[in-house]
């Protein structure tokens, strides 16, 4: 018995409407790269220096360590202040709103911050950085009046990658750990990569 004669041009218009859906996306891809690499051949200027403010805002993937299969997506906005060229001092809030049913909980992460940047001489718009972080994790459950409050400490390392004068990109990975009662290792620490964009203001007016 055999098949309908339609089905192979069915399949064949199935398979090129993903073909095209692929090449859509892969081209996507080779113009995020292109972007990246013509933005670090750009001629050499000056990026941050003593006395800039910068703002951030980047989105993250969290990965918890005691359920890998759980992941969750949240908005981190932060500040800094560059007390010296390669360091920066500031701080990081992170706000997590969840819906269930009729019910909303509320989580913020309240952080101050260092970082240390480091310099390439062979391209000075690529910084790699370290840092660390530390504060409290404030949650607000659901249908519950009390707030639980609990010491976060946080270490850090990525790099910054400048597309012009004042903004860049930022991809940074984020070890956590919280200080809480009766949890082993893997329930008290997390994985976080982030991906974002900071913009520099202010500081000496000769610079800008």
């Amino acid at each position: 018995m055999g098949y309908p004669t339609n089905n192979g041009a069915n399949a064949d218009s199935t398979i090129r409407k993903k073909g095209k859906k692929i090449m859509r996306h892969f081209s996507r891809l080779c113009l995020l790269l292109a972007i990246t690499v013509a933005a670090a051949a750009l001629p050499a200027f000056s990026q941050q220096v003593k006395g800039d403010s910068e703002l951030g805002l980047s989105g993250s993937l969290f990965f918890n360590h005691s359920s890998p299969h759980t992941t969750n997506g949240q908005a981190d906005m932060s500040y800094g202040y560059y007390f010296k060229k390669n360091d920066q001092a500031g701080f990081d809030t992170v706000t997590n709103i969840s819906n269930q049913g009729s019910a909303t909980d509320l989580s913020v992460y309240l952080q101050g911050r260092y970082r240390h940047l480091f310099p390439i001489k062979s391209n000075p718009m690529f910084y790699p950085f370290a840092g660390v972080k530390g504060g409290l994790y404030l949650d607000s459950p659901a249908g519950q009046a009390s707030t639980t409050k609990v010491f976060v400490g946080t270490g850090e390392a990525g790099f910054k990658q400048y597309i012009s004068k004042k903004t860049a990109l930022e991809v940074a990975y984020n070890f956590l750990y919280m200080n809480l009662a009766n949890s082993d290792f893997a329930h008290e620490t997390s994985s976080q990569v982030t991906f974002g964009f900071t913009y520099t203001f202010g500081g000496p007016k000769s610079k800008h």
